[in-house]
């Protein structure tokens, strides 16, 4: 700052030349700033502070009397930074006589007068101002070759922050989901270049779709930040353009934005690069020449553009893309074939697909296998239970019966007509003992051929089955047989039926009525569970109907 010093009456000196002021931007107003102290070293009389040069547009004030220099609206930084204001404080009787002495040079540069002062308004940086995208809003369309490996480079995000220092400082992240997609790629927190972490071999055609999320003051949780979208997708060559290029790949490398930012002008596509890297022609690979693989997002669309609309459009402007990319030495422009991929497949590579192949043939074969024999052994399981239970069926007659409880109330005889013994509990109780009446009468013939049926199934019930008819007691039965022969005294044949194989028996007398039966099957003593006609009461009317016979002989 040049300074002019003058002499006279009126002069009136400042204590500093330059005062500096700092201020945070977006403050309510209006706002002091300073307050010029100034003194006057001979008349002692009242000073008239005034703003020489611009005010800018009525943005400072400062007032005539008190030397108060206010700020009249927010300031903001990101507009400007720094004011200078040239203040001036003169004695109102006596002006300074002379020319003034103006600066229109630049703020850095400024002279002046002895009656003069220089402020300087320094705007201090709040963070008002989030990250910002370059992709101004839109999703991020970028693809990633099928062959890519780990730590391929997909793409990289900027965003700005119109901040300064810490403020400004952005720090990226992937935002994670429940699928699967956020975990197949990396962001560099600070370049926020995004790469790759598996490979995609099996995942051709796929697209994945994740979240990156930009925060300033170095990612703290109290900076403003903003998310974009990403969606990638997995490209195979055949969906690929193939630029061939007479020069090495080193080269290329350094020049792709160049060439990638003429091929978006020219087609009005955003083109990419999905890879590079040395020509490879049949199994020979030409270290000097490089295969450029390109493909392009529709800017109106965010897709990505069909492979034949590309390689026309390319075609269309063949002859302009080779001239003005002549440094490059562009051979030829073409699509990959099915073809061509194969041709250039070693016989490593291929003896791994044929290699895949018959093992995914060998297992679907296995699988099939498996199925039919487990099929037919449910089918073999299934027939020989439904065998045993046949063959248990017709071993056991009265199985197809229903029996009810064998402690149920039964029938008394009445009278010396023909009784049967019956079941209460049951719905079939009368069918029951009809047909058991009827089995007994024709199994006690000789010769029959149910009795004969019988002796030759009285065989082992089957594994797993309980027999209906445990044999009864000796003793019980040795004693019930004891009582009948002492009531009979020897004379005459009594017919006793003491079934072994049966939980009951049906005792017959000698003019072929049924007599009450016995049950041991509850656990239960045969006393106990005796619910017919008492003994003594059967004893007295077989004596009844024995005595006649005994008479006539």
């Amino acid at each position: 700052v040049n300074i002019v010093v003058g002499t006279g009456q009126g002069v009136r000196l400042f204590p500093q030349r330059v005062y500096e002021v700092s201020v945070m931007e977006n403050q309510l107003t209006p706002l002091q700033l300073i307050d010029l102290n100034s003194t006057d070293e001979i008349a002692h009389r009242t000073s008239h502070y005034s703003i020489v040069g611009t005010d800018y547009r009525g943005l400072f004030k400062i007032g005539a009397e008190t030397g108060r220099l206010v700020v009249t609206r927010s300031l903001d930084r990101e507009k400007k930074d720094v004011y200078n204001l040239k203040i001036r404080s003169e004695n109102l009787i006596h002006h300074r006589v002379g020319r003034d002495v103006s600066s229109h040079s630049s703020d850095s540069n400024y002279h002046l007068a002895f009656d003069e002062t220089l402020v300087v308004v320094n705007v201090h940086d709040e963070n008002d101002n989030p990250p910002v995208f370059e992709n101004k809003g839109r999703p991020i369309v970028a693809a990633v070759p099928l062959e890519a490996a780990f730590g391929y480079q997909v793409v990289k995000l900027t965003a700005k922050d119109a901040d300064i220092g810490i403020n400004g400082a952005i720090r990226y992240e992937i935002l994670a989901r429940g699928d699967d997609a956020s975990a197949k790629f990396h962001i560099d927190p600070v370049s926020g270049v995004v790469r790759s972490m598996v490979t995609f071999t099996m995942d051709g055609g796929k697209l994945y779709g994740f979240d990156v999320k930009a925060t300033d003051r170095e990612g703290s949780e109290t900076g403003n930040s903003a998310v974009t979208n990403i969606f990638i997708y997995v490209l195979p060559e055949t969906k690929m353009i193939l630029f061939v290029a007479d020069k090495e790949p080193i080269h290329v490398e350094k020049k792709s934005p160049e060439i990638l930012n003429y091929l978006t002008n020219i087609t009005g596509f955003e083109v990419k690069m999905a890879k590079l890297g040395p020509h490879t022609e049949g199994e020979l690979q030409e270290p000097h020449a490089t295969d450029i693989f390109l493909y392009a997002v529709n800017p109106e669309t965010n897709d990505i553009v069909d492979t034949e609309t590309l390689l026309d459009v390319f075609r269309q402007n063949s002859q302009s893309i080779v001239d003005n990319l002549r440094n490059y030495k562009i051979r030829r422009i073409q699509g990959v074939t099915v073809q061509e991929k194969i041709s250039q497949m070693g016989a490593t590579e291929i003896a791994i697909i044929a290699l895949s192949s018959v093992i995914f043939l060998g297992t679907v074969l296995a699988i099939a296998l498996l199925c039919s024999s487990c099929k037919e052994r449910k089918l073999r399981q299934r027939q020989s239970s439904w065998e045993q239970q046949r063959l248990y069926s017709t071993k056991n007659p009265l199985m197809g019966k229903t029996l009810g409880n064998p402690y149920g109330n039964r029938g008394v005889p009445v009278g010396n007509g023909h009784t049967s013994s019956t079941y209460s509990t049951g719905d079939c109780v009368g069918d029951y003992g009809d047909s058991l009446a009827s089995y007994k009468r024709n199994s006690t013939r000789p010769g029959s051929r149910s009795n004969v049926m019988n002796k030759s199934r009285q065989q082992v019930p089957p594994d797993g089955a309980s027999s209906l008819n445990p044999p009864r007691s000796p003793r019980f039965s040795d004693r019930y047989k004891q009582s009948r022969e002492n009531l009979s005294g020897g004379v005459g044949a009594v017919t006793t039926i003491a079934d072994s194989s049966h939980d009951w028996y049906d005792p017959k007398d000698a003019v072929g009525s049924v007599g009450s039966g016995f049950s041991r099957g509850s656990g239960r003593s045969a006393r106990s569970g005796y619910s017919g006609t008492s003994w003594s009461s059967r004893k007295s009317r077989n004596s009844e109907e024995i005595t006649p016979v005994g008479a006539q002989l």
